[in-house]
């Protein structure tokens, strides 16, 4: 009976282990199937589409806003690339 209630309690355990796992898979196919990071590519293609559409462009202005205020108080970054 001992024996028993210890295959009960370390099935439980790899159980609870097993569904841990698979959650965290789970979590990696969905990294996977979705690109976590940011959509530089949407950029890209702006620019290069209205650099089409007038060839003498010499820059874009990109502002990153995290918050929704009606001031702003962004900082001024310039690369030339």
């Amino acid at each position: 009976m001992y024996k028993l209630k210890i295959n009960r309690v370390s099935d439980f355990l790899l159980s609870k282990h097993l569904d841990f796992y698979t959650n965290e898979i789970d979590k990696i196919k969905g990294l996977m199937a979705s690109n976590p990071r940011f959509k530089w590519q949407l950029l890209e293609q702006e620019i290069d589409s209205n650099f089409k559409k007038d060839k003498s462009l010499t820059g874009a202005n990109i502002f990153f806003d995290w918050k929704h205020d009606v001031s702003h108080n962004r900082v001024m970054l310039n690369f030339k690339l």
